[in-house]
């Protein structure tokens, strides 16, 4: 019994460990269809008197394969780490499933509180997304006092045109 659970912890670890060197290691956007593309491309280049392929008036012309693999935009850290967090939490509520379906007792109060912990970090991940979502329909930037688009041009001392003066001179002033 003892062995089973400690296998099932190595496994788990194992695949924790896997995913997190995985995500560290540099990966190479390029499939099998844009790193031929980028090939066929150099060796145009490489032909004698030939510039590519005659491109349309107004339209710039595409390098390699950028036509076949379209950009996938990174995802940011802070949603790294948490796409991370759910996962983790997510797989370890399905092994304490497993085990509490093949054991029982202790891992059934495990698994219950893997479930708690998973429905609580989807729930205030829920909270921070509409907090996101209401604050950027509701919050308005205020322009700083004093910036060049507010401030009215300040004039040199006598630099006044012949209407302030005569405006000057009927008031009394």
């Amino acid at each position: 019994m003892t062995f089973i659970v400690l296998f099932i912890l190595a496994v788990v670890w194992a695949v924790y460990l896997l995913s997190w060197f995985r995500s560290r290691t540099p990966r190479r956007g390029a499939n099998s269809i844009s790193s031929f593309a980028s090939h066929l491309s150099t060796l145009k280049r490489a032909l004698p008197g030939e510039a590519g392929a005659p491109v349309a008036p107004g339209v710039a012309p595409l390098r390699g394969g950028a036509y076949f693999a379209p950009h996938r935009p990174r995802l940011s850290p802070e949603k790294q780490r948490r796409r991370n967090i759910l996962f983790g939490l997510g797989g370890s509520t399905i092994v304490t499933a497993l085990m509490a379906m093949a054991f029982g007792g202790a891992f059934a109060t495990l698994f219950v509180l893997c479930l708690l912990a998973t429905a609580a970090y989807v729930v205030l991940l829920a909270n921070a997304q509409k907090r996101r979502l209401e604050q950027r329909q509701k919050v308005r930037p205020i322009p700083a006092q004093g910036s060049p688009a507010t401030a009215r041009p300040a004039r040199p001392v006598g630099a006044g045109d012949a209407s302030d003066d005569a405006q000057r001179f009927a008031i009394g002033g």
